[in-house]
């Protein structure tokens, strides 16, 4: 028998069981069709676990249906809804358009704009800037958007890394949607700030999210540690790799400090709390669209969530 090399992964054992034991309890008491969660750390790029429910054996694939082989968390994308707020918040702090004592109007819970009008789940009047982000305010977005402006939003979104594969070292990824700005129409800069008409992966938003956790630099998220030969010999090593610098240190951790907001009392992450602990979160609730019509559905959503902790000193990031 032919000796082959063998390699060796960052998958933490006990973090994956978690995480896997977590999700699988999760999308069981929300009777969810699925769901994906994904652990690293902000710091490297390391992914740490990467969990899929439904499961199947791969002993005995054939034994469960083909639609749930796929890895989940790197070949599907979903419309990320208010998870996406963090983008345009870290953009309006880099160019300086917002800063945290700025008051929105948020018009009483309806904001009309042309011939659209945009809601809130609760109504709000006047909401400072962290504040919009700590209850979650799509209105408050759209007016942080209007000062953004739909050039500088999409050249933003694209520094993320969304829009594009992060080059994980897993097959199938997807790229996720995001049109060209020229293809926008013009609700799209309102909807967009609220993660609307924009579709991501979760490796993609979890990357994304590590670069407000790791002070302002893209990294490429990797599974492989390294590659070993029959002999011992490592014949690959993955190391940490910087893609690009997307807003400055200073810029993520005012963004920090707001996302730590969300997880404090009244936030919208209150459930993702750790006594003596601050961790930084933000929630998002996406309609899903119909196939059939092209519309958004009521009652039918997906619901995700990204995490990092400590706030201070990230060390890990979880997105579900």
């Amino acid at each position: 028998q032919a000796a082959v090399a063998t390699a060796s992964a960052h998958i933490d054992k006990t973090i994956q069981y978690i995480a896997e034991r977590e999700l699988a309890g999760a999308v069981l008491k929300t009777h969810a069709k699925s769901g994906v969660a994904v652990v690293l750390d902000p710091r490297t790029g390391e992914i740490l676990a990467l969990a899929n429910a439904p499961q199947f054996d791969p002993n005995l694939f054939l034994r469960s249906s083909p639609s749930i082989w796929r890895n989940r968390v790197v070949c599907d994308s979903f419309e990320p809804g208010s998870t996406f707020k963090v983008f345009l918040l870290a953009t309006a702090l880099q160019e300086g358009l917002a800063k945290e004592s700025d008051i929105f109007d948020c018009e009483g819970g309806a904001y009309r704009v042309g011939s659209s009008t945009f809601h809130d789940v609760h109504e709000h009047d006047k909401l400072t800037l962290p504040e919009v982000i700590k209850y979650s305010s799509n209105i408050g977005a759209a007016k942080i958007a209007e000062r953004v402006g739909k050039v500088r939003l999409y050249d933003y979104i694209r520094r993320f890394g969304v829009g594009q594969p992060t080059g994980i070292d897993l097959p199938g990824e997807t790229g996720g949607i995001l049109r060209p700005v020229a293809k926008w129409s013009e609700p799209d800069l309102y909807t967009h700030s609220f993660g609307q008409g924009i579709s991501i992966s979760a490796i993609q938003l979890a990357s994304a999210y590590a670069v407000v956790a790791n002070d302002g630099t893209l990294l490429r998220p990797y599974v492989i540690k390294e590659v070993v030969s029959p002999k011992g010999e490592v014949l690959k090593r993955n190391t940490p790799v910087p893609v690009r610098r997307v807003v400055s240190a200073q810029t993520a951790r005012r963004v920090r400090a707001i996302l730590a907001g969300v997880c404090e009392e009244g936030g919208t992450g209150t459930p993702a709390a750790i006594p003596g602990l601050r961790v930084c979160g933000k929630t998002g609730t996406a309609q899903k669209v119909d196939a059939a019509t092209g519309r958004y559905q009521n009652g039918r959503y997906v619901s995700s969530f990204v995490g990092f902790f400590p706030a201070e000193s990230p060390r890990l990031l979880i997105a579900v």
